[in-house]
């Protein structure tokens, strides 16, 4: 049994690895171009419950939190703020070389 929250995170090969681990040869499809029959087989080992699913579950009401959604302001301290300034500056310079003999997802990982 594989369990997880975010299955796709939009990097195919990942998705394919995990699909791998249900399967070997899933590993090897190419999901932009799926036959029928490899949709309904991959379909087959699927089960999707999102929180809404599972509120009601055997009869009783599953407890989920509020999500409560709150900004609040804050002061960095002068080390803190050197610190962010210099990991932001880092990402900021990998983002803008150049990714031209990179494939998506290692595109989308620099990112």
């Amino acid at each position: 049994m594989l369990l997880t929250a975010t299955p796709h995170s939009g990097i195919e090969e990942s998705f394919l690895s995990l699909l791998g681990l249900l399967k070997p040869e899933f590993e090897q499809l190419t999901l932009d171009k799926l036959t029928e029959q490899e949709r309904d087989r991959l379909a087959s080992h699927f089960i999707q419950r999102r929180r809404a699913d599972v509120k009601l579950w055997l009869g009783n009401e599953t407890l989920f939190p509020e999500r409560d959604s709150l900004e609040k302001s804050y002061k960095l301290s002068k080390e803190y703020k050197g610190l962010f300034e210099d990991v932001y500056n880092f990402a900021r310079g990998l983002v803008k070389t150049s990714t031209a003999d990179m494939s998506h997802a290692q595109r989308r990982g620099r990112y």
